[in-house]
């Protein structure tokens, strides 16, 4: 979705629509992470940016979690395996 698609009305409603449903978003993300034994991530200050933590999953399971988001359009998602440091956006 672009501005120039919608319009300034148009996107002034997507991001409204954004801020209504981060709460929710945020509430069941964290019951997955907690129904997989794991824990978002503190991302304060940024609003956009969640994460969770793997340590129960395996390398190779945590491969699988990359594809399945990469196969199903999810951009700028990353998956970092335990016992492996990333330098992401910088």
């Amino acid at each position: 979705v672009s501005l120039l698609e919608v319009g300034r009305e148009g996107y002034e409603e997507l991001w409204e629509y954004r801020r209504r449903l981060l709460p929710k978003f945020v509430k069941v993300f964290g019951e997955v992470a907690e129904a997989n034994g794991e824990r978002l991530l503190k991302t304060e200050g940024n609003d956009i940016s969640f994460g969770m933590t793997l340590e129960n999953f395996t390398n190779e399971e945590c491969g699988d979690i990359g594809s399945m988001l990469f196969t199903r359009c999810l951009s700028g998602c990353r998956v970092v395996p335990t016992g492996v440091s990333k330098n992401i956006g910088g």
